[in-house]
């Protein structure tokens, strides 16, 4: 139907993880983590119903 719905990975060239994106009936829901190019997550934002609830700077000790 052309709602995006579940996990949707992207990535970069090399074949490394970029991000992912859980999503429910077309509105972003769950936890989108950002991958840096050597595959260890950075951020994390967590979503409820489309709108951005959170945000974890993970690249910080």
């Amino acid at each position: 139907n052309g709602v995006e719905h579940g996990e949707w990975m992207y990535y970069y060239e090399d074949g490394t993880r970029k991000y992912l994106e859980t999503w429910a009936n077309g509105l972003e829901d769950g936890v989108h983590y950002d991958y840096s190019p050597d595959g260890q997550v950075y951020r994390e934002l967590h979503y409820e119903k489309g709108k951005l609830v959170r945000e974890v700077d993970r690249s910080r000790p």
